[in-house]
């Protein structure tokens, strides 16, 4: 198994060609970002960038204040393969540095994976 690891900031545009067909796909299914918002957030320091070093993982997070607390919010995650690895990582991460809770929209078939009770559904209405 492959260590998930974040990416530093200045080797973000070196690392980004290889994950973005992951990024792509993961906005397709949950997401309200464009892949250049992403971008955008992880060139300027407010997104973190997550892969493993083979690229068959990718995810980026960022961190929100709310009313409760620091909350570690994935924006976007992809893989090939399993992605259980990814999500530990990044929970580790996120609680080390202040969070206090991790959120993520993603499939259907995540909750079962991942043994998950969803909290809330998001809806959609075309205007």
């Amino acid at each position: 198994m492959q260590q998930v690891h974040l990416v530093p900031l200045e080797n973000v545009d070196a690392v980004w060609p290889h994950v973005l067909p992951l990024l792509k796909d993961a906005l397709e299914h949950c997401s309200d970002l464009s892949i250049s918002q992403l971008m955008t957030g992880c060139r300027g320091g407010y997104y973190y960038l997550f892969v493993k070093p083979d690229a068959s993982a990718a995810a980026v997070c960022g961190f929100i204040k709310n009313r409760d607390g620091e909350e570690f919010k994935m924006l976007a995650m992809g893989a090939t393969g399993s992605f259980v690895d990814t999500l530990e990582y990044i929970k580790s991460f996120a609680l080390e540095n202040g969070a206090k809770r991790l959120t993520f929209e993603g499939r259907k078939g995540w909750a079962r994976k991942l043994k998950l009770t969803p909290k809330a559904y998001k809806y959609e209405v075309s205007l």
